[in-house]
């Protein structure tokens, strides 16, 4: 979907009750999987702002843990879209985690761009890409030219986390 250039933000959710505070993992026998869950980049808690994060796809989907990620890209925040850079695209990354953290993965265009393997719990790191934008762009009919980058965080527990994507454009 994503490299068809549709512009969707990530979110986790759960068919299960198990995500509340009163209900132990250990009663839980049905539990086959991790329940989702959706984390926000918000300035304030309160539901107008919540919900304008989601709107603005400044979330991201965790299952298992509550994990903390956010990243942005010369400034520009996860799920927002800007026009083609001029300059090489600076990429930053936080995220942290209850478990230690096995492995942090920039991804371009639907693949690997560098993987990291903090083996900690919290991890932050930058990257540069360099390379031409017209090299790498994905081409399609109707939503011109384009690339998006998203963030994929595994733990040595199972839990992971995917950030929304960032867009750049012709």
């Amino acid at each position: 979907m994503l490299n068809r250039g549709l512009r969707l933000g990530f979110i986790g959710g759960t068919d299960t009750h198990n995500t509340l505070t009163f209900i132990g993992f250990e009663k839980s026998e049905h539990l086959a999987r991790l329940p989702g869950l959706t984390g926000i980049i918000s300035e304030k808690l309160d539901r107008n702002s919540i919900f304008e994060a989601i709107r603005n796809r400044r979330c991201y989907a965790t299952s298992g843990e509550r994990i903390f990620l956010d990243f942005n890209i010369n400034g520009i925040a996860m799920g927002q879209e800007s026009d083609k850079p001029e300059k090489n695209r600076k990429i930053s990354i936080n995220t942290a985690a209850c478990s230690d953290i096995s492995t942090v993965e920039m991804i371009r265009n639907g693949e690997v761009l560098k993987t990291y393997n903090p083996k900690s719990f919290s991890f932050s790191g930058s990257l540069e890409d360099s390379e031409s934008f017209d090299d790498i762009c994905i081409k399609t009919q109707n939503r011109g030219s384009f690339i998006y980058y998203y963030v994929r965080v595994r733990c040595v527990s199972g839990a992971a986390a995917w950030s929304s994507p960032i867009w750049f454009s012709n």
